[in-house]
């Protein structure tokens, strides 16, 4: 039998678990929903280019810099266009 404060640090650390997977989760749909982007690709395409973006960065563009996605997916499309065309 567990006792209720081993008990209640076990659920806080599932909770806590849950919530890192949901935001990744989040973070990935609204990477890939930007003009259907693949973001195993955009991942290969950052650590190429070295560039140095994490998550939070990549949501904060997405949320508030229109401009700046913008013209992020250019050069993305354009770096793949060599390889396909």
């Amino acid at each position: 039998m567990l006792n209720s404060k081993l008990r209640e640090e076990l659920n806080q650390f599932k909770t806590r678990r849950t919530k890192r997977h949901l935001l990744i989760n989040e973070n990935l749909l609204r990477v890939n929903s930007g003009d259907l982007v693949n973001y195993n690709n955009f991942l290969h395409f950052i650590s190429r280019e070295r560039l140095l973006l994490n998550k939070s960065i990549i949501t904060n563009f997405i949320n508030t810099e229109s401009g700046s996605l913008y013209s992020l997916n250019k050069w993305f499309n354009g770096y793949f266009y060599r390889f396909y065309c």
